[in-house]
């Protein structure tokens, strides 16, 4: 007690400091029990020697050390990191396992016809292009009403490249041509079954 008022009191390495601002060396660091002490004119405190304070001391009471207060707030969050490297590529998967066979359906073709004439004598020539997206499964070349001597010199489906015969790739149509050798003209059908 000093000056009638109960003076809180902490201690930190050796020393007490009091809610006054009032400090006092202590040598017995770390009490937490009331520690009885003198308090000067100058209001330095001391501990009493054998319970009595030297001259122009006075005897004042310390308070013992204080609960320990409760936690304070969590602190807001930090701001996100920077993302991180991108990863290696991982290996490469194993190839699956092949798919059943596709059943045929006749009703999805249709057919595509094209036609040339020629004279006596004279070769005609017709393709018939399947519409994109879609590849011949199929196709002829015949003259219409044609005599015996009408031939076929071509007969052959064609690709992109338009080669004849194909060397190869996907059969997009039908080419023929033929030779007139009846009398008047002759008309030449070249029919492609498209899919």
């Amino acid at each position: 007690m000093i000056r009638g008022k109960a003076i809180p009191v902490i201690a930190m390495g050796g020393m007490f400091v009091a809610g006054s601002g009032i400090v006092a060396a202590v040598a017995q660091a770390g009490t937490s029990s009331p520690a009885k002490a003198c308090e000067n004119s100058k209001h330095v405190l001391s501990l009493r020697s054998h319970g009595h304070c030297a001259s122009g001391a006075h005897k004042v009471t310390l308070g013992a050390q204080g609960a320990q207060g409760a936690a304070g707030p969590q602190g807001a969050a930090g701001p996100q990191g920077a993302a991180g490297a991108q990863g290696s590529q991982g290996a490469q998967g194993s190839q699956g396992s092949q798919g059943p066979q596709g059943v045929f359906n006749a009703s999805d073709t249709h057919l595509v016809r094209a036609s040339d004439t020629a004279s006596t004598g004279n070769l005609a020539t017709a393709i018939a292009s399947c519409p994109s997206g879609e590849v011949a499964i199929g196709g002829g070349a015949a003259w219409a009403f044609g005599g015996d001597t009408d031939t076929i010199v071509v007969d052959s489906p064609v690709t992109a490249s338009n080669a004849i015969p194909p060397t190869g790739g996907t059969a997009v149509g039908w080419e023929g041509t033929g030779k007139h050798n009846g009398a008047g003209t002759a008309t030449l059908y070249v029919i492609a079954i498209c899919a």
